[in-house]
């Protein structure tokens, strides 16, 4: 194998194959090709010119750009891969410690950087800048994918995957994955399944969906109007806002649910953590799973709830003094709670049975009338205890 230690050009209609570039070493693609090239402390330039199963080593660094090609590229810890507007990468191998890096043009619409195929192993790095398109790229667990802008291309995210840096997902489908430390908005047509979102804010723009995320300490995701969100589960310190459509979340203890105007949750189950609905959002079949709370402001909210036990709370928020009644429906399968002052008034469906003397209602400074619920024994006196009552 040949040994390039100095500068050596290629010029169009040239090849150069088999050969290491080593001690400093250059070689300008200049229009022509390489072949099978290992790069050792040193730089391959593919400027205009196409390379061909380049390895790149420690202190090795690829430029392609001004039109270049790279196909079956691999990176070693080490190494550097940088493609320019205009240019291409095709089934690069990142390896543990390697890094490439997409650009284009400062223009908006300007020619872009490709990196299409291939993949980023675990501890390999794939950026891809403002101006740049990555399609059919695999990250794999354990590597890092680092997004700016907003992009055309496709990629998929193993679980344990991480993005360390995005905004915008449009047209495709991410998979796994871990959002930390940045904002990511997901377009119209934007699909992500089964991230988790930690020390970061997710946003779902209307036309985008998410599925199966996990929204931990710190993670904010918005579900904007239009958007749908499903079977996402909020742990502790993590929060869902929703105005568009959100169903099956799971609210653990420390995590919060909050649905705003024209917001729609369905299913949701409370397992010891807070939903709070504001003044026309609305809130259906909502369960508790232990020890949480369903907060409801004054105004237009709807709630339909079961499984309302002991140890949960109702908080009604935004009235004055107010009178608490329940109607049980002919069946004995449920029936309507219905809080109201004269001025507001929120009604609260509920399935299963009660009794009128099991509720009770407290009014904290703080937080609005709290209404639990306790079983009670047979032949009690069927009177609600009402704010005031109880301290």
């Amino acid at each position: 194998m040949t040994a390039i230690s100095g500068q050596k050009i290629v010029s169009s209609g040239q090849t150069v194959s088999s050969a290491t570039i080593v001690s400093g070493g250059i070689l300008f693609v200049n229009g022509g090709t390489a072949l099978d090239i290992t790069i050792n402390n040193g730089t391959e330039g593919l400027v205009g010119g196409t390379g061909s199963r380049t390895v790149v080593g420690r202190s090795g660094g690829l430029l392609v750009e001004n039109g270049g090609k790279a196909t079956n590229t691999i990176v070693h810890g080490g190494g550097v891969v940088l493609v320019g507007a205009n240019s291409g990468a095709y089934g690069t191998t990142i390896q543990s410690g390697g890094v490439e890096v997409i650009t284009g043009s400062t223009s908006a619409n300007g020619p872009r950087g490709l990196q299409s195929g291939g993949n980023v192993l675990a501890g390999g790095v794939l950026v891809v800048g403002m101006s740049a398109t990555v399609e059919n790229v695999t990250i794999r667990s354990g590597a890092e994918l680092v997004l700016n802008g907003e992009y055309n291309g496709g990629y998929t995210l193993e679980k344990g995957a991480k993005i360390i840096s995005a905004r915008v997902l449009s047209g495709k489908k991410e998979v796994g994955g871990i959002v930390t430390h940045f904002t990511q908005e997901i377009k119209a047509g934007g699909n992500v399944v089964g991230a988790s979102v930690t020390v970061a804010q997710q946003i779902v723009s209307s036309g985008g969906k998410t599925s199966y995320e996990a929204i931990g300490y710190n993670g904010y995701q918005i579900v904007n109007r239009g958007a749908n969100a499903f079977h996402t589960t909020v742990q502790s310190s993590g929060s869902q806002t929703v105005s568009g459509s959100a169903n099956a979340t799971v609210v653990q203890s420390g995590g919060k649910l909050v649905v705003e105007a024209g917001g729609i949750t369905r299913n949701t189950v409370i397992s010891g953590g807070t939903e709070s609905v504001f003044n026309g959002g609305t809130a259906q079949l909502v369960r508790f799973a232990g020890a949480g709370t369903l907060s409801l402001a004054a105004g237009k909210t709807h709630a339909s709830v079961r499984d309302f036990s002991k140890g949960d709370s109702l908080v009604f928020t935004g009235f004055g003094a107010a009178k608490l009644s329940f109607t049980e429906n002919a069946k004995h399968t449920g029936g309507l709670l219905t809080l109201s002052d004269g001025t507001h008034k929120s009604t609260v469906m509920l399935f299963g049975q009660y009794v009128a003397a099991g509720f009770h209602s407290t009014l904290n400074q703080s937080t609005g009338i709290v209404v639990t619920y306790a079983p009670v024994p047979a032949g009690a006196e069927p009177a609600l205890a009402m704010p005031g009552n109880r301290h």
